[in-house]
């Protein structure tokens, strides 16, 4: 559990210096402003061992929902083959 928490701290640490980082360019503010948004969820998996780092196992639980909605919803032009002409 110890070596646990010291991940954790030191992972903080490295939060605080990424969001601290004096970088201008447009994609890290961006990523900064998401990380200081979510900055008290994003360590949560260290505490609860219950919940999974990654959100892979939902993602997979939802393609085959997603497949069938963008099935059933698109529309036929998009359903139909395209074809290429000969010049």
């Amino acid at each position: 559990m110890e070596d646990l928490k010291a991940v954790k701290e030191i992972t903080a640490q490295k939060l605080i210096e990424v969001i601290s980082s004096p970088l201008e360019n447009k994609d890290i503010q961006r990523i900064k402003k998401r990380l200081i948004k979510h900055e008290s969820e994003l360590l949560t998996f260290l505490d609860h061992p219950e919940i999974e780092p990654t959100n892979n196992r939902s993602e997979r639980a939802l393609i085959a929902s997603v497949m069938a909605f963008q099935e059933e919803f698109s529309s036929s032009v998009d359903r139909e083959p395209k074809r290429i002409r000969a010049p």
